[in-house]
């Protein structure tokens, strides 16, 4: 008989053990038995459509935070980090490319040997940047990257983003092609740590941010240790882009 595996509950309540709380049930069944309120609100049961021999139970949405839906609004990541008032931010980053309306048409230019970026695009970034620092927000970033770069996007990243903003953001890179045993960070994704709070970021296949979902009270922890070892273990970003000329345009034009 496979052994019950508590992966939820257990606190908030008088025992600490009944109230409602989540298992699974092992290897063979491959379930989570849910222990709950049971919904007895007609209304609720319409619209769960429930079957025979089937029974509803109501949990706090915290037992399962990866499940919770994404906040979708365009302005909601701002807001969450501004809510968070003065101390550090810190942005993770693991993907190969990122489709993000801010980049506007500056992609296309760099690709296609223009110059820029757009001033009044990078303008308005700065702008935000440095109001948030002037509030007293201390930001870094971090980007988890494995070489040679597979994709044109990062360079681009690099040469028109972080290159451009080194005077708000302190910027490092880590690179786990050179230091194999941090590659399973990359593994936790993008994510963002404000103080306490943290914002685990979601994406589509072509990099399309899609939302985030605050982390939990019980998995932050988890961020904040991630941000610290990807930090520690990364290179300053100048340092970095000097030493990998091999990406700069001007190079990979030649």
């Amino acid at each position: 008989m496979s052994q019950f595996i508590k992966v939820g509950g257990g606190n908030g309540c008088a025992d600490g053990d009944t109230c409602p709380s989540a298992v699974h049930t092992g290897s063979e069944r491959q379930t989570f038995l849910v222990v709950g309120t049971r919904v007895t609100n007609p209304a609720d049961l319409q619209q769960l459509n429930i079957g025979a021999g089937e029974v509803a139970n109501e949990i706090p949405d915290s037992l399962f935070p990866e499940a919770r839906p994404l906040v979708t609004a365009p302005a909601a990541l701002g807001a969450f980090i501004d809510r968070q008032g003065p101390g550090e931010l810190v942005r993770v980053e693991t993907l190969l490319r990122y489709d993000v309306e801010s980049d506007g048409g500056d992609f296309r230019r760099y690709r296609d040997g223009l110059p820029g970026p757009d001033p009044a695009r990078k303008a308005a970034r700065h702008r935000v940047l440095k109001a948030r620092r002037d509030r007293g927000l201390v930001m870094r970033r971090v980007h988890i990257v494995r070489t040679p770069l597979a994709d044109p996007y990062l360079p681009y990243e690099c040469e028109w983003g972080y290159l451009l903003n080194t005077s708000y953001e302190d910027i490092r890179i880590l690179d786990v092609t050179e230091q194999p045993g941090l590659a399973p960070l990359l593994a936790v994704g993008d994510f963002t740590l404000v103080n306490a709070a943290a914002a685990i970021m979601a994406y589509d296949d072509g990099g399309r941010y899609l939302g985030f979902r605050e982390a939990t009270e019980a998995t932050r922890p988890l961020y904040a240790a991630v941000a610290s070892a990807a930090w520690d273990a990364a290179v300053p970003f100048v340092a970095w882009w000097d030493g990998h000329r091999e990406y700069w345009r001007a190079n990979q034009a030649a």
